[in-house]
């Protein structure tokens, strides 16, 4: 299966120099997360803008979305992917690039469509047996890997806690804990004395 089989198509575009309200409703009325954006004549790939960076926009410079342009928001260096490219090449082109989605561009490098991670997660749960199995592990190793902070390496090892106590009786076989609970409850009791009087 290649990446023409499950883009969306066609993609809903925004042009360069139209407001970010163009771009906010063109995500909206497609219940999409991200808009390429085009040169309008010959569809040709600029660059994306994400409903995050809508946000970004409006936040940092504190003017309404209608006076912001595309071009002073959008993300330039695009990573994209041919039509022709199988689900393992988009995959691990997500994965490396933590993303959540991909522009489908021809070889002129017109807009054809989007994949997104959700497409492949349903192409997953659609096949059978151990097909399914491995597909589904891949695409959770790429749901991983883009949820992870930009600035973490490596995720640090996960420390093993013991659960605290919740009844008495687990408290006593507990000693450690339970000198610290009696310390605690002593330490309320003048307050809870204090606080009747």
């Amino acid at each position: 299966m290649k990446a023409a089989d499950l883009m969306s198509r066609p993609a809903h575009c925004c042009g360069l120099y139209d407001p970010l309200t163009e771009a906010a409703r063109v995500l909206w009325d497609n219940d999409c997360g991200l808009v390429p954006v085009v040169e309008p004549v010959t569809n040709a790939l600029l660059g994306v803008l994400t409903d995050r960076d809508i946000c970004m926009a409006a936040y940092t410079r504190g003017l309404p979305l209608s006076q912001i342009p595309v071009e002073v928001v959008v993300t330039r260096e695009v990573v994209t992917c041919s039509p022709s490219d199988d689900l393992e090449t988009v995959n691990a082109r997500l994965k490396a690039n933590r993303l959540r989605r991909l522009v489908v561009v021809d070889e002129d490098g017109c807009v054809e469509g989007v994949v997104t991670i959700n497409d492949l997660a349903r192409h997953a749960q659609a096949l059978k047996g151990t097909a399914r199995n491995a597909r589904e592990r891949e695409v959770a190793r790429t749901v991983a890997e883009t949820a992870r902070p930009h600035g973490d390496v490596d995720p640090p090892p996960t420390k093993v806690l013991q659960p605290m106590p919740s009844r008495p009786a687990e408290i006593k076989a507990r000693p450690k804990i339970a000198k610290k609970a009696k310390a605690v409850a002593k330490a309320q009791a003048p307050t809870k004395a204090k606080a009747g009087a």
